[in-house]
């Protein structure tokens, strides 16, 4: 399985709502979805890595990739939740930057959550019921983690001999 890939760009693609790129790594050309806001920092010949999510389909398998890993990861929630496909994946986190999507979902605002293109209201519910706990516990755990590395004092090593 693909996780993350580096490599050049060789090509830029549109399939109606769908963007993406042909990227080159180890001369072999991965076609790559991306988020349509991302292709604002893509050029072609640019050297760039992606976090990919391999997406398999009974008519055929596509690569998702993100700039950041944290966006790769709450896609994969995303679409761990009944009725939540790929492309409304896509367009929620292309709707929204990661934290605001996650405060979103947290907060259960249906009416923010609703305005990405495929969501309506159910899905926004569905989306809330499933995943609210989840995601505020891991906020949660990150924000733990991170006050506990500041904590950590700096430890000299005695060099005194006596």
């Amino acid at each position: 399985m693909i996780s993350w890939i580096e490599g050049e760009t060789l090509d830029i693609w549109v399939q109606g709502t769908r963007v993406g790129i042909v990227l080159v790594s180890n001369r072999v050309g991965f076609e790559i979805q991306v988020l349509p806001r991302q292709m604002n920092n893509i050029n072609l010949k640019s050297k760039i890595s992606l976090w990919i999510q391999p997406i398999k389909r009974d008519d055929n398998d596509i690569l998702i990739g993100f700039k950041y890993k944290e966006e790769r990861d709450l896609f994969r929630q995303l679409i761990s939740v009944t009725g939540i496909g790929s492309q409304v994946g896509v367009a929620l986190l292309q709707e929204y930057q990661v934290d605001e999507l996650t405060k979103a979902i947290i907060d259960s605002d249906f009416k923010k959550l609703s305005k990405a293109v495929g969501v309506g209201k159910r899905t926004a519910e569905r989306l809330s019921v499933e995943l609210k706990k989840k995601l505020y516990l891991d906020s949660v755990k990150a924000k733990q983690y991170k006050e506990e590395e500041q904590e950590i004092p700096d430890i000299k090593q005695n060099t005194d001999t006596e």
